[in-house]
């Protein structure tokens, strides 16, 4: 009977026991703190990032006893042999277990860690009373590193030209890209059409008005009916004997209106002048404030030339290499003694001045420059503008018809004779 009350008695006394319940608790940093837990709750501070954890206070309740009672073997059986009749499968087995465990656990239990013989804590961790957490003399927390950069997402990958293009030339904006094209075509063919039949109007127009110009002697009137008939011509692309006559007749026209007040003495009387009353000591500076001033003087001037033309030699070190190259040397000399020579580099001249003579010719070209190469007065005329006189009734314009000692006929076989050089028909 003792023995009993003194069981029953146990079972409401409390253990006495001191001993130390561990813990381990993971920071987010991933920092782990161990200690033993105390009788009031602790708050602890990790070294690593300085964040504050709380710690429960030691479980007032004794540990649970552990039951005498034996469990029954376990019974490793392979998936491969049979069950036989009355023996309990893998099912059952589990089925059995899950009873016998229980449903809940202790909450003193689950808050924990069972964790047994510790040696010593971590020196990363300290485990101190709430309100009292310090490391030295202040209170220091360790803040929170950068987070890391985040992995900038691999780039696309690069679409094929084919698709591409495929995906820009749909075929609805290819059809609206065709349409487009066929418009402009189709005005493009129309504006043509008309500036042709406009073309054609001015043309009998232009001509008819010029040659009265001709008539009555209005060579301003000339020249502009004329450039209107060679633009017309342009538009149309002809080239017949009509066309290159007009064109001859509007380059004439246009030199009577634009011709120089002065002949090829004057000019070169001007040069030495100019040359003279320089106060410029440097000899190529001098020389080309001369040209600039010629060239300011007469650019825009026409000049018509009678004369000997001749093939000349080119200096390498003062011009480069051209197919034409011809000139026309003047018998007179002015005060200075030095000599004339007028630069005349025509295409047209190709088929007229024989290698090794010389052959009179009558040609008009545009001024270019006037400069003096060691001992010599060089007149040079634009070679894209130079060509040969045809006409006679420009010709007469000249003045050159006057002279006595020429005979008409003479006159008419020499302008025949540079027609057929132009391309004309004589």
């Amino acid at each position: 009977m003792s023995k009993w009350f003194s069981s029953a008695a146990n079972v409401f006394r409390r253990d006495d026991s001191s001993e130390p319940q561990p813990f381990q608790l993971e920071c987010d940093c991933g920092q782990s703190h161990v200690g033993l837990r105390r009788a009031r709750s602790q708050q602890i501070v990790c070294k690593s990032c300085g964040t504050a954890l709380f710690v429960l206070p030691g479980d007032v309740y004794p540990p649970p006893r552990e039951s005498r009672r034996k469990l029954p073997e376990a019974v490793v059986t392979s998936p491969d042999d049979p069950i036989e009749d009355g023996e309990p499968s893998i099912d059952d087995a589990d089925a059995s277990v899950a009873k016998t465990r229980p449903t809940t656990e202790s909450p003193t239990k689950s808050r924990r860690i069972e964790r047994r013989n510790i040696d010593k804590l971590p020196p990363d961790m300290v485990a101190v009373e709430i309100d009292q957490i310090s490391v030295g003399s202040t209170i220091t927390r360790k803040k929170p590193g950068p987070a890391p950069a985040p992995t900038p997402p691999p780039p696309p990958p690069r679409e094929p030209l084919g698709q591409q293009l495929k995906r820009i030339f749909t075929p609805f904006r290819l059809i609206v890209i065709g349409c487009a094209l066929l418009l402009m075509l189709t005005a493009m063919w129309g504006w043509k059409q008309h500036a042709a039949r406009r073309a054609l109007e001015t043309v009998q127009s232009a001509i008819e008005d010029g040659r009265v110009a001709v008539e009555e002697g209005n060579w301003i009137r000339a020249r502009d009916s004329f450039g209107e008939a060679v633009d017309a011509f342009e538009l149309l692309g002809r080239t017949d004997a009509e066309a290159q006559e007009i064109r001859q007749l509007h380059r004439e026209a246009e030199v009577l209106t634009r011709l120089t007040g002065g002949s090829v003495f004057e000019v070169i009387e001007a040069a030495e002048e100019a040359y003279r009353s320089s106060n410029e000591e440097d000899e190529k500076r001098k020389l080309d404030r001369l040209e600039s001033h010629l060239r300011d003087k007469f650019s825009v001037d026409w000049f018509v030339i009678e004369g000997p033309v001749r093939r000349r030699q080119i200096d390498p070190a003062r011009e480069k290499s051209r197919p034409f190259a011809y000139e026309i040397e003047f018998p007179w000399e002015p005060e200075s003694g030095k000599k004339v020579r007028v630069v005349v580099d025509f295409p047209c001249l190709e088929s007229l001045v024989p290698e090794k003579k010389s052959k009179a010719l009558l040609l008009a070209g545009k001024f270019s420059q006037c400069s003096l190469v060691d001992d010599t007065w060089e007149l040079r005329l634009e070679p894209e503008t130079g060509f040969l006189w045809v006409n006679p009734v420009t010709y007469r314009a000249l003045g050159f018809a006057n002279d006595p000692l020429r005979e008409q006929e003479v006159v008419d076989t020499f302008l025949k004779t540079q027609a057929a050089a132009m391309g004309m028909k004589p």
